[in-house]
């Protein structure tokens, strides 16, 4: 596995090679993201317990389809820095968006987030639609849903937080073989980028408060008013948001679209890339340009 040091100096910025990638200071935090290639920005979000890892299969393909891709972590996550002092809530994670395009000079974006990364994504579009010329939701939180089991567990105060991020291992790696169509997959080499930043100084603290402070009623009283071009992906195996969710957002949003992914569970941009970056590509090329 190819190992990259960020433009930072602690060897726990090593990680396995995604893309060209750099620290920026964002807000008091700094920020960790890939910043490639030219042309329309396209903003890659990543879920819960994750970071940029998510996205390495579509960097070079939008690449070559003509975008420039940024892949932020998020506070409190992958290679970011994790604060005592962060406002961890959805809203506060969205006014991080707004400070990361604007220190990137970025007017206009879309927006393709993955997860429980849709709702600082979709709060973002909601409360600054002129921002927003597109958006890809991928097995998105968003609209009512039956949360995991480790989500639940996450959200209990006095277990979660005695928890040892070291024992989290074993939690995590089955929980992304369950996820995913084909458990074969998962290799000890992705569970291992998965894991790695759970380990860094702050970061289960902050995945804690994450969780914890993270209420989506107003995402999901306010989707109706996104009126940007949408794309919906969705894995038709996917066992924790069923395509009932997928179903929802298309009615509630004006100019969406849905494209289902056959043998495909909750990651479909990893588990199926091809078909997937295929998917992303035409509706930027059709919607949104370049």
């Amino acid at each position: 596995m190819l190992m990259v040091p960020s433009n930072n100096l602690s060897g726990d910025h090593r990680h396995p090679f995604i893309g060209p990638c750099r620290m920026l200071r964002v807000v008091g935090v700094n920020a960790h993201l890939v910043d490639a290639g030219c042309g329309r920005a396209v903003v890659l979000i990543h879920g819960a317990q994750s970071w940029g890892y998510t996205w390495r299969h579509q960097v070079q393909s939008l690449i070559e389809a003509g975008y420039r891709v940024i892949i932020p972590d998020l506070p409190g996550n992958g290679y970011s820095d994790s604060p005592d002092d962060f406002d961890y809530s959805i809203n506060g994670l969205s006014d991080f968006l707004a400070y990361l395009l604007d220190a990137l000079d970025l007017e206009h974006v879309v927006f393709a987030a993955t997860a429980a990364g849709a709702l600082p994504a979709l709060d973002f579009t909601i409360r600054f639609p002129e921002r927003v010329v597109g958006l890809g939701l991928v097995s998105a939180c968003g609209v009512p849903h039956q949360e995991p089991f480790l989500w639940k567990y996450l959200h209990l105060p006095i277990l979660s937080e005695s928890a040892d991020p070291q024992a989290t291992y074993g939690q995590l790696s089955e929980m992304l073989r369950r996820g995913v169509f084909d458990g074969g997959l998962v290799s000890d080499e992705m569970v291992n980028a998965y894991h790695a930043p759970l380990r860094r100084s702050g970061s289960w603290k902050a995945n804690l408060a994450l969780e914890q402070n993270w209420h989506p009623e107003f995402v999901q009283e306010s989707i109706d008013c996104i009126r940007c071009p949408v794309l919906i992906l969705w894995g038709k195996q996917d066992p924790w948001h069923p395509l009932r969710m997928a179903s929802e957002f298309k009615r509630r949003m004006v100019a969406s679209q849905i494209e289902l992914l056959e043998a495909c569970g909750h990651f479909p941009q990893e588990e199926v890339p091809g078909r997937f970056n295929s998917k992303l590509a035409s509706f930027l090329k059709d919607t949104v340009g370049y």
